[in-house]
């Protein structure tokens, strides 16, 4: 009898959660375009679109990010943000003997559902990226020994997997949330600088700067290159600068406008030509750069 309970009641719990997903499309417009490297389509939100917010951001249309915006966006009513929260633990019933118990739905472990899984996912590969960690660690029997200590029913993923599917569906993600911000901007700047990496590498780095018509500057990394040993001249950086601002008008559509960077030698001469060979860009120098040098020769002055 029992059993049977507990069938009918993972029944209506597996119907609840699908009528829950078939619901909640009624509050985006779902697009034909789908999300790059993925079988999900582009999704809108509607309460975004009534309040006017000029640039709709763009949503994977899967249940769990779908439902992740409807909780944080400012536009959706109270009912409805409450409608699609995280459903609250179940009370115990009551002890039809008289005794009273509490739940102990709270302190025994339990697999983690489909969207935990998810979401697990997507942390432990934030995590990874953020912290620089190695990909062979997530095999290190001592930290396997800490997440079980933790949720022993954890199921910690294999470095393969780490790296096949879920590091590579963040990276999608990212791809993705770039080409969104760049993509055929009008007024697009380009600025790069020398710098050198822990191994006492000269590396050149190339960041984009697009401007939403909200005023939100988003910084876009292009790339970066070993330089190392080469003759790092004037007209090496015109040659590299011009190498990627042609790729990425290409790739992205976007128009750039300026170009600036910070004031060594090399740097000096790249202005004077990229000004003489680019009339309709406004080519820069470092503003913070320069405020930096000014409080440096003043404080020496002062000294």
């Amino acid at each position: 009898m029992a059993s049977s309970e507990e069938d009918e009641s993972c029944v209506l719990e597996v119907k609840r959660e699908a009528k829950l997903r078939l619901d909640i499309w009624d509050e985006f417009d779902r697009k034909k375009e789908k999300i790059e490297k993925t079988r999900h389509h582009q999704a809108t939100c509607k309460h975004c679109k009534k309040a006017n917010v000029l640039r709709l951001e763009i949503i994977r249309g899967e249940k769990y990010y779908l439902q992740y915006h409807l909780t944080k966006c400012k536009h959706v009513p109270k009912e409805l943000k409450s409608k699609y929260a995280a459903k609250p633990e179940k009370k115990a019933e009551p002890d039809p003997r008289g005794k009273k118990q509490s739940s102990m739905f709270g302190f025994l472990d339990r697999t983690l559902t489909r969207v935990e899984k998810q979401q697990f996912g997507i942390l432990l590969a934030d995590t990874w990226a953020d912290c620089n960690f190695s990909l062979q660690s997530i095999e290190n029997e001592s930290l396997v020994k800490l997440f079980q200590f933790l949720r022993p029913t954890v199921e910690i993923p294999s470095r393969r997997v780490l790296t096949d599917r879920i590091l590579k569906s963040r990276i999608d993600d990212a791809v993705s949330q770039v080409t969104q911000a760049i993509s055929h901007k009008k007024d697009v700047t380009l600025t790069f600088d020398g710098f050198k990496n822990v191994s006492q590498n000269k590396l050149l780095g190339f960041v984009a700067i697009a401007r939403d018509d909200n005023g939100t500057n988003s910084h876009v990394f292009e790339s970066v290159k070993d330089i190392s040993g080469l003759n790092y001249n004037g007209e090496y950086v015109v040659a590299e600068v011009d190498a990627v601002i042609q790729t990425m008008e290409h790739k992205y559509g976007s128009t750039f406008r300026a170009v600036t960077c910070d004031s060594d030698g090399a740097h000096i001469k790249a202005r004077r030509l990229l000004s003489a060979k680019n009339e309709h860009m406004l080519i820069l120098a470092c503003s913070a750069h320069q405020v930096n040098l000014i409080f440096k020769d003043q404080v020496c002055i002062s000294v």
